[in-house]
């Protein structure tokens, strides 16, 4: 009995512990989330301080708007390309600073190179690129010197959309390749002793030792990156303001235009919550498929 009550007032401790926690999320996530949901069911008209109930007509109108499918095919596309940048990117540079090198100051150098793109914000990223990209500056100079013509990095929309992928796979491949490298340094040793032991190569011993430790983090990273560049906003907005043709278009570029320039909160609360769904299923099927995976192996 004693025993009992020591373990009910552990359990109560533990609530108590988490109640502000509970608290804080309730008041940063949950509340502001039945706001927008209620939001999304009426038509509100800012000038006159009124709300109609139009129940799912937000929905509808746009399911049926042709910009509502352009940008989350633009989104899907930006962000499966950019998620496969970061990840081959961070794993290879990880890899490489895993190992020893023959000198440890240029591998101290290289650390500190690596690190320079996550010195810059989002818009300085966006901005210095702009002139890179311009049709008079170095990228184009570099073309016309060797290839005697110029490319529209940001003009072109059939490169657009690429060209400033490339900038944010350049600009936060880094926090990635920390944390690979991170787990990378977690592995024992005595693991790739003991498949050296067993006459693995390099190779075999990255396909059997270091992927499947390495799993479970990069299922982690992988949701990350998929949550964060979903509703990209500020790299693109700076840089192309989701032109030329639309070619850049994204999501939150919508619901920016919608809800802050034109005042249509209806619409946009929607579309925001159209945008939160799509990412609930995407990580619970994907989180799903894993776990189907590893009972199959």
């Amino acid at each position: 009995m004693i025993s009992r009550g020591i373990q009910a007032n552990k359990r109560l401790t533990g609530y108590l512990l988490f109640l502000p926690v509970l608290l804080f999320l309730l008041a940063i996530f949950i509340f502001p989330l039945t706001v927008i949901i209620k939001q999304s069911l009426f038509q509100i008209e800012i000038s006159t301080q009124t709300e109609q109930f139009v129940g799912l007509q937000n929905y509808i109108t746009i399911f049926k708007d042709s910009l509502f499918h352009t940008s989350l095919k633009n989104a899907f596309v930006f962000t499966i390309t950019t998620i496969i940048a970061h990840m081959a990117i961070g794993w290879v540079v990880a890899l490489m600073l895993s190992r020893s090198w023959p000198v440890e100051g240029l591998r101290s150098l290289f650390k500190s190179i690596i690190l320079i793109p996550w010195i810059f914000s989002a818009p300085a990223a966006a901005l210095i690129f702009k002139i890179l990209y311009h049709p008079q500056g170095f990228l184009n100079y570099f073309t016309m010197s060797l290839f005697n013509t110029r490319v529209g990095f940001l003009s072109d929309p059939k490169i657009a959309l690429f060209s400033v992928l490339a900038i944010n796979a350049w600009k936060d491949f880094v926090m990635y390749m920390i944390l690979i490298l991170g787990g990378l340094q977690r592995i024992p040793d005595s693991l790739f002793e003991a498949a050296k032991l067993d006459g693995c190569t390099g190779i075999q011993s990255f396909r059997y030792v270091t992927l499947p430790m390495m799993k479970y983090l990069t299922m982690i990273l992988i949701l990350i990156d998929f949550v964060t560049t979903i509703n990209h906003f500020d790299l693109i907005w700076v840089m192309t303001k989701g032109g030329p043709l639309r070619s850049t278009y994204l999501p939150g570029f919508l619901i920016y235009e919608k809800g802050i320039q034109r005042f249509d909160l209806g619409y946009a609360t929607s579309l925001s919550m159209i945008m939160v769904l799509i990412v609930i299923v995407v990580m619970g099927l994907y989180i799903l498929m894993s776990k189907e995976s590893e009972e199959h192996v």
